[in-house]
């Protein structure tokens, strides 16, 4: 007997008037912006991320996006690169929110490296 393959559907569509969660301050609906909270597609490549900057000031060259991962690193992606790396993002990060979380994981990192092995 050959397994039954189901199709299953990871990313799940919110509808804008459902609201916004308490650190959101936005409804994206798959738009990528300064900001936006992204799921991963594979966690064995790196976690979920959030956008913190956005690099597209040369309208002849494709937008380059930073993302701060969970772990916080920060990786540069080009718009096809994120696409293939994360789900269209939902909710945009409040602002202050996601400033302080920046701010956080460098502060924890600077901790992490200088401590001797």
């Amino acid at each position: 007997m050959e397994p039954v393959k189901k199709e299953v559907t990871v990313f799940l569509e919110v509808p804008e008037n459902f609201g916004v969660p308490h650190w959101a301050d936005k409804h994206l609906g798959g738009d990528i912006e300064l900001y936006a909270q992204l799921a991963t597609r594979d966690g064995r490549r790196f976690g979920n991320g959030l956008v913190v900057e956005v690099h597209d000031e040369d309208e002849l060259l494709d937008p380059q996006y930073v993302v701060l991962t969970d772990f916080g690193n920060e990786i540069k992606l080009s718009a096809k690169q994120l696409e293939d790396s994360f789900y269209p993002p939902i909710y945009r990060m409040k602002k202050h929110l996601a400033e302080y979380r920046r701010g956080a994981m460098e502060a924890y990192l600077l901790v992490e490296r200088s401590v001797a092995f």
